[in-house]
């Protein structure tokens, strides 16, 4: 209860010890009056349940424990390195996952899926209800999880983020860059074009927290990010010019650009721009 006497909203957050798990933590604990937040994690947690959601034993003993009015689910398999992209093992734990949710939990879910679903697509502006052509496994993961959630009992809403960068991730093109300038080292970039966003996992959290006040139930898909044009080239171009140094990179990338217009009809809002929110992070931890 809230300290009207008020029975809380309990939200289960799953990936409590993921990048995403934790900045939410981090933002919740500091305020408990509007939600009761739970977390859970494969590993072991100190402010929340232990579960591997692959297990269905695990799954299923979680959900007789807590019953949560929704679920933020954060946790996935994700890729540590270009051969993990094509692991069918990371498509078959992220879909088991989304698969145990389902079964045991009758409750809206926010899924975090992927800009990867896209594809390199070209287009001026994407849109949520263009035709997806994810190429890697974890991309098809997300997507193939997305088609599960459509048919689960409540509202779900799949969000699709793009790369996320933050003061406790030490790898990254953004991180490693940077770094590498910094300390004069060899600045290695991707050697062929690739589609690419990135945004800073605290205005992300922002957008998943300021999603669960507001009514979604008519969307199933939509665009988290910022407003414009990103490429790797644009993320260059502001750190030569912020750290006042050259980058020799000859390769041009193509832009992404999110269609933000569900985001904003929702009535979320950034107030940062991928400009600021790299000056920024240089600040605070370079």
């Amino acid at each position: 209860m809230d300290n009207m006497g008020k029975n809380l909203k309990t939200i289960l957050v799953t990936g409590g010890n993921g990048l995403l798990g934790k900045e939410i933590y981090a933002r919740v604990s500091l305020d408990k009056n509007y939600f009761n937040y739970i977390f859970t994690s494969k590993s072991n947690i100190p402010f929340g349940f232990q579960c591997d959601l692959c297990s269905y034993d695990e799954a299923s003993i979680l959900a007789s424990k807590i019953s949560p009015n929704l679920i933020i689910h954060c946790a996935a398999a994700v890729p540590k390195n270009n051969l993990d992209y094509r692991s069918e093992r990371i498509l078959e734990d992220n879909l088991k996952m989304v698969e145990h949710l389902i079964k045991f939990f009758d409750c809206e879910i926010i899924f975090m899926s992927s800009m990867t679903v896209y594809g390199n697509i070209e287009k001026e502006s994407v849109k949520e209800n263009v035709i997806l052509s994810p190429s890697s496994r974890y991309a098809i993961s997300k997507k193939r999880s997305e088609e599960l959630l459509k048919n689960h009992s409540k509202p779900t809403i799949s969000l699709r983020l793009p790369g996320l960068f933050s003061k406790r991730r030490k790898n990254g093109i953004i991180f490693n860059t940077i770094n590498s300038i910094k300390n004069n080292n060899k600045i290695v970039l991707p050697e062929s074009p690739v589609t690419w966003s990135a945004m800073n996992v605290e205005d992300a959290v922002q957008n998943i927290l300021q999603l669960c006040t507001l009514n979604w139930k008519n969307y199933e898909q939509l665009n988290i990010g910022y407003s414009g044009e990103i490429s790797i080239n644009y993320f260059l171009d502001i750190i030569s010019k912020y750290l006042n140094t050259n980058i020799n990179h000859d390769i041009i990338h193509p832009t992404f650009k999110y269609d933000l217009s569900l985001f904003e009809k929702i009535g979320l809002k950034n107030q940062a721009s991928f400009k600021s929110s790299v000056i920024e992070f240089i600040k605070n931890v370079f």
